[in-house]
């Protein structure tokens, strides 16, 4: 949590209960980009930081209501790019790059 209140410039707890949704909502979101599972003991530094910036996003704009056009962080997606193995996996296995 220091981490992410770090991140976000906070300097008050008041919102760990939020920013822990908050995460929980970034990492779902984040493995979903990826399509696959990562070892929680070799996690890269890129998927760190697009979890980070997807976490402040949420948080940032939680009370804004979208009117027009919705973009994406493109620096997420390059930093989850580096993420994903592209191998032809046709026979059900699939190695993370952490894994290899």
């Amino acid at each position: 949590m220091a981490l992410i209140r770090h991140h976000l410039r906070l300097d008050h707890d008041e919102d760990d209960a939020l920013l822990a949704v908050y995460a929980q909502s970034a990492l779902a979101y984040c493995l979903h980009q990826i399509d696959q599972p990562l070892r929680i003991d070799n996690i890269p530094e890129a998927f760190k930081s697009a979890l980070l910036l997807v976490l402040a996003d949420l948080y940032e704009h939680r009370m804004q209501q979208q009117e027009g056009q919705y973009y994406r962080n493109t620096t997420v997606n390059s930093l989850l790019q580096t993420c994903r193995d592209y191998a032809d996996h046709s026979d059900g296995s699939r190695q993370t790059k952490s894994t290899r």
